[in-house]
């Protein structure tokens, strides 16, 4: 979405932040097989068993061994109110309809591209690309982080935002 924000509305965007996403289409580089197979068995799963997958998805194998109460924490709370079937199948439909490869170009603003290097959903390669692909976009890996990584590399994604914040910030309203 915001890909297309910047796209379609240039003038009402002044800076663009990308976290673990792909320009789609043809070009996006996919989740390997295994990945995939767990995602597509989450429709037929019970409410706890699709926060488990999910979570073995999204965050890397080193953080889930060494942060077991957080993710436990998590999983209770992802257990209360689980992804919907038909929410993840509109998002699927929604990833399967997208593709900004070949305008990726247009888009000018400064532009932060950030994921984890460990990224089982999107991996890294697909934010390459969008750094390749845009001009002033500045690429920011979380090493051996997950697609989880704003969790994994707390810390240092927040000050990576804030400081790109910083050095763009929004102008002012004429």
């Amino acid at each position: 979405m915001a890909q297309e924000l910047a796209l379609r509305y240039p003038r009402m965007v002044s800076s663009l932040i990308l976290g673990a996403t792909t320009c789609g289409g043809s070009h996006a580089v996919t989740a390997d097989q295994d990945t995939l197979q767990k995602l597509f068995s989450i429709m037929t799963l019970s409410p706890a068993e699709v926060v488990r997958v999910s979570t073995s998805v999204t965050f890397s194998a080193s953080f889930i061994e060494t942060h077991r109460d957080k993710v436990k924490e998590w999983l209770i709370k992802g257990a209360e109110s689980p992804p919907s079937s038909t929410g993840f199948k509109r998002q699927a439909e929604a990833v399967a309809g997208f593709e900004t490869y070949d305008r990726l170009p247009q888009i000018r603003v400064p532009t932060l591209v950030l994921a984890g290097t460990a990224d089982q959903l999107i991996p890294v390669e697909n934010s390459r690309l969008l750094a390749s692909r845009i001009s002033r976009a500045e690429l920011v890996l979380f090493e051996g982080a997950g697609h989880g990584y704003l969790w994994e590399a707390e810390e240092e994604a927040n000050c990576v935002v804030l400081g790109f914040l910083k050095r763009h910030p929004i102008p002012p309203v004429s």
